[in-house]
């Protein structure tokens, strides 16, 4: 009798501490390639239940097969206008090289090295969008569109979500149930000339005082899809 007293105050003990409440410390920040710390502040991190996850990353919905089609179309545009770009600067390098060439002939060294210099640059910007051509093959539109989804979601649902912003040192304090969460947060950065685009999405259960959205549990994904969910995100805010 006293053995089975003992385990219904323990089984009591456990369902109380899954239904308690957790104070968690949240810090948001990332370190870069030249090992320097940069705190994100005025992040909004979202908390979502199970259900209010499956909900905002249903793929059945109008708005997922919608986000898909508009993905699909502003990649098909920007594939054709990144390959006008490449003929263009194509044309021009081989136009420089030819006036390169002349100026060769004429003996016109200081003029001749100014058009291959010119030629060069023209060269690299070819490039530069050859290289964004390339990358297109690499996109996963599927987890973009769920990424815009999930964003919109929160946008509509703000007072039904747990949620908050950093402060200037990237951190505050939450108080979560003991229960399971996904955790949704994205932050932009600039620094000098540098611009980056990050994003969490996982899944998150409170087992301590703090929580760091960090490169450790970033979403991983490249700069120009990143900078694709940013820019679809900008767009569909301003139609709906």
């Amino acid at each position: 009798m006293k053995n089975r007293i003992t385990v219904i105050l323990l089984l009591l003990a456990l369902l109380l501490a899954g239904c308690g409440k957790s104070e968690v410390n949240v810090e948001a920040f990332v370190v870069t390639k030249d090992a320097g710390n940069v705190k994100l502040g005025l992040v909004t991190v979202s908390f979502l239940t199970d259900e209010q996850f499956k909900a905002a990353s249903d793929t059945n919905t109008l708005l997922y097969k919608q986000l898909i089609l508009n993905l699909n179309a502003a990649d098909a545009f920007s594939r054709t206008e990144n390959l006008k770009c490449i003929d263009t600067y194509t044309r021009f390098y081989n136009s420089y090289m030819d006036l390169s060439a002349t100026f060769k002939k004429k003996g016109d060294a200081m003029e001749a090295e100014q058009a291959a210099r010119k030629a060069q640059e023209c060269k690299e910007k070819a490039d530069e969008y050859q290289k964004t051509v390339n990358n297109y093959h690499t996109f996963t539109t599927d987890y973009r569109a769920e990424a815009v989804a999930i964003q919109m979601y929160l946008d509509s649902l703000k007072d039904d979500i747990i949620h908050d912003k950093t402060d200037a040192d990237g951190k505050f304090k939450v108080e979560l149930k003991n229960t399971n969460y996904r955790v949704v947060a994205f932050a932009t950065t600039q620094l000098g000339d540098k611009h980056a685009s990050y994003y969490w999405n996982f899944e998150y259960k409170p087992n301590g005082k703090n929580l760091f959205l960090s490169n450790d549990n970033l979403y991983h994904i490249s700069d120009d899809e990143m900078n694709d969910i940013v820019a679809s995100l900008i767009y569909l805010r301003k139609i709906s």
